[in-house]
């Protein structure tokens, strides 16, 4: 267990009172970070965190529908998607099919990677992940529902988090967790690092994403990367080890005897990017 506590600080981007065009600006920067390949190591981190469905849900693959719960302006999904179907297709098996859902939806980000992704789908709602509508949690095409948890469920409070488990088992779909940040030293330099990047990258996606408000708030009002640099600090403060995971599990009320957790930690930057993942599901009788 790391010597760092678990504390739930405020994250600015989750509050109300922060312009929804601010964190879609944010959204978008995050949704970069996914993609991040300098080759040192040689994967990034939504191809590891492919790897890692695919290692681990391989002979069920087919069976399932992705259901990506705070998936902000995409995330690492559209990327997931990409490597899983290919690797699917490659074996002559069915594709699986991705869903993207947030409690604040990013309708004009999602629409653009459903026209890219006929296998990405978006439900255009706010969906709490605490309380997932049946359009959601429904088995569709006799296809089992896999809850995905990218950068997301350190969201979440330990009576939220106990919620959002309890009803997970009890619908008896399995789920998985990615994060990018611990509470290690190594992962709280790696806070600081991301707005350092973002500062010298901002003219260049304010044209590509033809949004003069990335530069304007990035190098004249710098509000955006000090958001990064509070967010990033607090999302390592919130993080939970798979131990704590599996606390919570054990004790959200539901019965999560017969279900199995794996995790991991793999480099994607040297020397402080980390994935840190959790799959979980229940064990097949």
């Amino acid at each position: 267990m790391p010597l760092i506590p678990r504390m739930h600080l405020f994250e600015i981007d989750d509050q109300p009172w922060f312009p929804p065009s601010l964190r879609v600006i944010v959204q978008a920067i995050l949704a970069q970070t996914w993609s991040l390949n300098l080759h040192i190591p040689s994967q990034s981190p939504a191809q590891i965190a492919a790897s890692k469905l695919i290692q681990h849900l391989d002979s069920s693959l087919s069976s399932l529908r992705f259901v990506d719960f705070c998936a902000g302006a995409g995330g690492p999904s559209p990327l997931i998607e990409q490597q899983v179907n290919t690797y699917l297709r490659n074996s002559n098996r069915e594709e699986v099919d991705f869903v993207l859902t947030d409690i604040h939806p990013n309708i004009g980000a999602w629409a653009r990677i459903a026209t890219q992704n006929p296998r990405i789908t978006y439900d255009g709602q706010s969906v709490d992940a605490s309380r997932v509508p049946e359009r959601l949690a429904q088995s569709k095409d006799g296809r089992q529902v896999f809850r995905l948890f990218n950068l997301a469920f350190h969201h979440f409070d330990d009576d939220l988090a106990r919620r959002i488990l309890k009803d997970t088992v009890e619908r008896n779909q399995g789920f998985v967790i990615f994060e990018l940040q611990d509470r290690s030293i190594m992962s709280f330099i790696a806070d600081l690092l991301l707005p350092i990047g973002v500062i010298p990258s901002a003219p260049y996606y304010a044209l590509k994403w033809r949004a003069p408000s990335v530069f304007i708030f990035t190098w004249l009002i710098p509000i955006i990367p000090l958001v990064l640099i509070w967010d990033g600090i607090v999302s390592s403060l919130r993080t939970r080890e798979p131990e704590e995971v599996e606390m919570l599990l054990r004790s959200c009320g539901a019965d999560a005897s017969g279900w199995e957790m794996r995790s991991g930690k793999e480099m994607f930057l040297w020397p402080c990017g980390h994935l840190n993942w959790i799959i979980c599901q229940p064990l097949k009788k």
